[in-house]
């Protein structure tokens, strides 16, 4: 059987796929960054969809990384019996902003290296951007620009 990319040609792949960019979505990717498969969700979308902001999702908080008090504040966790996607429960890390060129994110998708997962709940999506409101590690221009005040 045929998946929906292998019929769809790539133009309109990359509409369907754009169409499933929205703040809340999660997706699984190879990351670039972190050189590995990450679970990753849609913050929000400049308003001339340049850059997308994403969190990770990661399976545990590293003290390596979330090293302050804040930044552990700002590790939002996640209830693998609340979402069918993860295999167990898991953190969105919302100190930390990665920024992503909209158009390089598509062609990840199409390449089929990520895959819609679902959404996060609204009202866990919007407690997380409540946290973020009022933090003080990222800046007043991230939080304009992807739509968190």
């Amino acid at each position: 059987m045929s998946s929906l990319g292998d019929l769809l040609r790539d133009e309109s792949l990359s509409g369907l796929i754009s169409s499933q960019i929205q703040p809340g979505a999660v997706f699984f990717i190879f990351d670039q960054n972190t050189q590995k498969d990450k679970f990753i969700v849609i913050l929000g979308i400049d308003t001339h969809k340049i850059i997308v902001g994403s969190l990770y999702i990661n399976s545990e908080i590293n003290p390596n990384v979330i090293r302050t008090k804040e930044q552990k504040s700002l590790q939002f966790k996640l209830k693998c019996s609340d979402y069918p996607f993860l295999k167990y429960d898991s953190y969105i890390d919302t100190s930390y902003i990665q920024k992503r060129r909209y158009a390089n994110l598509i062609d990840i998708l199409v390449a089929k290296k990520g895959v819609w997962q679902g959404e996060i709940k609204e009202r866990d999506f919007d407690y997380l951007r409540s946290i973020m409101s009022v933090s003080r590690i990222i800046s007043t221009a991230d939080k304009r620009d992807f739509g968190i005040i």
